[in-house]
């Protein structure tokens, strides 16, 4: 999935794509089951109960 975007999106914009790519942890919450990801999207309180 991030491959395809850097893919898609890496003559566009060189800089931000390299700067993700350096991110190795960027979508971890992908390893986890998909019944406790909502959980971990987002640790804003606000974000959490508005969702």
């Amino acid at each position: 999935m991030l491959t395809i975007f850097m893919e898609k999106w890496g003559e566009k914009y060189p800089k931000l794509i390299q700067k993700i790519a350096d991110i190795d942890n960027l979508l971890t919450f992908y390893d986890f089951p998909p019944s406790i990801r909502s959980s971990i999207y987002s640790t804003n309180l606000i974000e959490s109960m508005n969702k």
